[in-house]
């Protein structure tokens, strides 16, 4: 198709979209975006970016291996002289995927064929778009986030740094163990926890293997001139970093739990735990019940009936077919044929027990449902390869929809 073509597609499909959501507007009264957005970018020339080194490598790592309930970073508290008062300066408007995207975005395709075919985008909108954006750089602002799961929550990482316009740093495996970054060393040398490297990384990677350990930060190169940024301003800089964990499978990450999550809590202000995608078979399933016990027991003990600190994230709906047979998860006896539709009540193997094991051990869970329908925003398959139907495209009509469900588990607190 020539380019000409694909612009004309593009912007029909915009209209398309434009139309689809000012209806939806029009019957349940949800403000639109525009005046946001207009805002945001009158903002903009306040919002200085120094590109050089990665922030989240020099967050302070405490030392204090009790359980602790504070939400601000030990770096933003060292900072008595920020204006708190002050709002938060917007964010660099970035648009996902960028370089950093494990898969493309497939929105174009996707909106045009649901629309066409179904009369409607088949995927779910904002409950709040006028003040979404807005409340997420609030909750991140002046927070360590860490993110612990497999490729699903990889991804999650990934548009979510992009989302906030954090720099994103990769490392590539070493030798030497005293080349780790500090955390991955703190966490072999004091807890004895390692994590499995990351052999397939974003799309602008196109060989070697990663660190099982990726973080996104501002990108500002030292506490000074973070301070600089804000002087005689109108607003405080937006100021966070992410940090992302691999695990597969818990067992085979580690023997001690507990000394994991006390891990995970000494280098964040906030954890979001997910297993469940490699769970494959039946056995493997019987050790996931295991598994999500013993993490969310110990993941519970850092939250108060007030105040969560641990919080865990159902597996994203998968949307395999095989043959006549929409079973979702995928099915090692047969061969899947394609991504389809699957039942709405379908509940996941993978999160069968969460809400009792988090009502049990007082872990709120991230609903990852509103994804059921996203079914066509797995992307397209190459000829001859097998259908990749659990890992989303990467743009931003999907992953808000989590970015939001996060918010929504929060502020339920």
């Amino acid at each position: 198709m020539t380019l000409h073509k694909e612009q004309n597609k593009e912007t029909e499909v915009q209209s398309l979209w434009l139309e689809d959501q000012d209806a939806d507007d029009a019957n349940d009264d949800t403000p639109t975006t525009n005046d946001h957005f207009n805002c945001f970018w009158k903002k903009m020339a306040l919002i200085v970016i120094i590109a050089t080194t990665c922030l989240g490598f020099l967050f302070a790592i405490a030392q204090d291996d009790e359980p602790s309930n504070s939400f601000k970073s030990h770096l933003y508290s060292s900072h008595p002289s920020r204006k708190n008062d002050l709002p938060i300066c917007p964010i660099q408007n970035q648009s996902c995927p960028d370089k950093y995207a494990y898969k493309p975005s497939c929105k174009i395709s996707a909106m045009h064929q649901a629309i066409h075919e179904e009369g409607h985008l088949a995927l779910p909108k904002l409950k709040d778009p006028s003040n979404f954006l807005a409340d997420l750089v609030t909750f991140f602002h002046g927070k360590r986030i860490s993110l612990f799961g497999d490729s699903l929550t990889r991804q999650w990482f990934e548009t979510l740094s992009c989302r906030l316009g954090l720099k994103q740093t990769w490392v590539k495996t070493m030798e030497k163990s005293d080349a780790l970054p500090p955390h991955l060393i703190l966490a072999k040398n004091k807890y004895n926890v390692t994590f499995s490297n990351v052999h397939i990384g974003p799309r602008h990677m196109k060989s070697g293997h990663y660190l099982g350990y990726v973080t996104s930060a501002n990108q500002f190169s030292s506490t000074s001139k973070l301070d600089k940024l804000q002087d005689g301003s109108a607003c405080q800089p937006f100021f966070t970093s992410i940090e992302y964990y691999h695990v597969d499978l818990l067992k085979e990450q580690t023997s001690d739990t507990k000394n994991l999550v006390k891990f995970i809590s000494n280098v964040s202000d906030i954890m979001i735990f997910n297993i469940g995608a490699h769970y494959a078979d039946e056995k493997q399933l019987h050790n996931l019940d295991s598994d999500l016990q013993t993490l969310l027991e110990f993941c519970g003990s850092y939250n108060t009936d007030a105040t969560s600190r641990c919080f865990f994230r159902e597996t994203l709906p998968a949307h395999f077919q095989f043959k006549d047979k929409p079973c979702g998860e995928y099915n090692f006896e047969e061969k899947a044929i394609a991504c389809g539709p699957t039942d709405p009540n379908l509940m996941s193997p993978f999160n069968e027990n969460l809400d009792a094991y988090g009502n049990k051990f007082n872990v709120p869970i991230i609903k990852a449902s509103m994804l059921q329908p996203a079914w066509r925003w797995h992307g397209h398959t190459q000829s001859g390869h097998k259908p990749d139907c659990r890992h989303y495209c990467q743009d931003d009509l999907v992953w808000d929809l989590l970015h939001e469900s996060l918010l929504t588990t929060v502020n339920r607190r």
